[in-house]
């Protein structure tokens, strides 16, 4: 959701992790767009969606008022704030700084989260132990779908097999970037 809110460089820079969608000036908004292109290849409301962003704060980096106009949504976490850091976190810091912007997410309205551990592998870092059962205890309890998704990703099946014991639903390339990747 980030990319239509602020400029290309901005947002691949961070700017909607330290500023969320506070941060994002009206002129850059392309939403609009975003929606009459989808209309225009004959997409109903109901099959407009979007991959939401999370801040470091855990709050999504939509506004409402698009959020409310999709049909559904997908959460994702992008970042966790250590990029360029000289010396990678302890596991222990790092999962707890995954989980509370987690909890805060999981307050929004989304239907699945994508790539659950991806930002890990992005940030350069090892999945901290006992994530697993931390993260499907907590999709679980809000009704949240796990997605299991190879873009830039190598998802780790004991996580999903976790998710099914909690009874935590799976979506499958639901944030493919290729069509290679679904299935």
């Amino acid at each position: 959701s980030g990319h239509l809110y602020f400029p290309s460089h901005e947002y691949w820079g961070g700017a909607y992790w330290h500023d969320g969608i506070f941060g994002a000036a009206e002129h850059n908004r392309r939403t609009e767009a975003y929606f009459a292109m989808a209309a225009a290849e004959g997409c109903a409301p109901r099959q407009i969606g979007f991959e939401i962003d999370a801040d470091s704060m855990g709050l999504p980096v939509i506004r409402p008022e698009d959020c409310r106009r999709a049909g559904f949504a997908l959460g994702s976490m992008h970042r966790l704030g250590f990029r360029g850091a000289q010396t990678p976190p302890k596991p222990e810091f790092a999962a707890d700084r995954y989980l509370r912007i987690l909890d805060r997410f999981l307050e929004c309205e989304f239907v699945a989260l994508a790539h659950p551990f991806r930002v890990f592998r992005q940030e350069k870092i090892p999945i901290p132990a006992g994530l697993f059962d931390a993260v499907a205890e907590r999709l679980a309890k809000r009704g949240v779908a796990a997605e299991i998704n190879f873009d830039i990703n190598n998802p780790p099946p004991e996580f999903f097999r976790i998710c099914l014991d909690k009874g935590v639903k799976l979506t499958f390339g639901s944030d493919a970037h290729r069509l290679c990747e679904i299935g």
